[in-house]
């Protein structure tokens, strides 16, 4: 398990690293440029889209993830949990904001108007099933309701 995710963890590196140069071309191509100003921290010109080579890691690491503990038996997609149905729809909400993010690095989208995809997209990953149940901040304990709940 942990040298799968090893793996994983390299090739989502390893494809981010390919990717950027190729979202770097695509963000000259199209515009998606910063320009600095006096607001901006950067002193040149820098290319933006760089959530595309970051999504693309993460589709190759899950991907692969997806089809290893598949092969492995651990993973049964096609069950009573509908695991398929979460992971569609965890990938169309990925894939909506990251057309967003697209869209907004080259023209520029109202805030307003990214709130509001964010939120559809969030809605359809809660539709298709996907829910947290329980969250904790790192190096702390559960707190007693969820540890009565566990048992």
């Amino acid at each position: 398990m942990w040298g799968d995710i090893a793996i994983a963890f390299l090739l989502g590196l390893v494809t981010a690293f390919v990717v950027t140069p190729f979202s770097m071309r695509i963000a000259k191509k199209y515009g998606a440029i910063d320009v600095p100003n006096d607001r901006r921290v950067n002193k040149k010109p820098m290319p933006r889209l760089g959530g595309i080579a970051v999504i693309a890691g993460f589709f190759v690491s899950t991907i692969y993830l997806l089809i290893s503990m598949s092969i492995e038996g651990k993973l049964v997609l096609f069950e009573e949990d509908m695991l398929w149905l979460k992971l569609v729809g965890f990938f169309v909400g990925i894939i909506i904001l990251g057309i967003t993010c697209f869209i907004d690095d080259t023209k520029g989208i109202h805030s307003l108007t990214k709130l509001i995809v964010q939120i559809v997209a969030a809605l359809i990953v809660v539709a298709c099933g996907i829910r947290i149940e329980n969250f904790c901040l790192l190096y702390t304990s559960p707190s007693p309701r969820d540890k009565r709940q566990s048992r």
